[in-house]
């Protein structure tokens, strides 16, 4: 069972740089639990623009995951051969 929450609310496009921007309302902010650095993937529709929530990790999110109950195993995959090794 899918419910449309819509809420329609109005903002001005304003200029931001060499960019145009919008400010989102509060409300939606706090409904979203949008903070500032959140990542938002935007795609143009017919009659608007579309904003949703990234819900890809970032590499410092997946980073943060990482303890000892979840680390691989580490792999002997035998002496090194040739020049895998790089000393800086």
């Amino acid at each position: 069972m899918w419910i449309l929450m819509q809420t329609i609310e109005k903002t001005k496009v304003q200029k931001w740089g060499n960019s145009m921007a919008v400010r989102l309302p509060k409300t939606f902010v706090s409904r979203l639990s949008l903070t500032p650095g959140k990542m938002l993937n935007m795609s143009s529709v017919k009659d608007g623009i579309v904003l949703r929530i990234n819900k890809e990790k970032s590499f410092d999110e997946l980073l943060a995951e990482i303890d000892p109950s979840n680390m691989p195993e580490l792999i002997d995959w035998g002496p090194n051969v040739g020049k895998e090794i790089v000393e800086w």
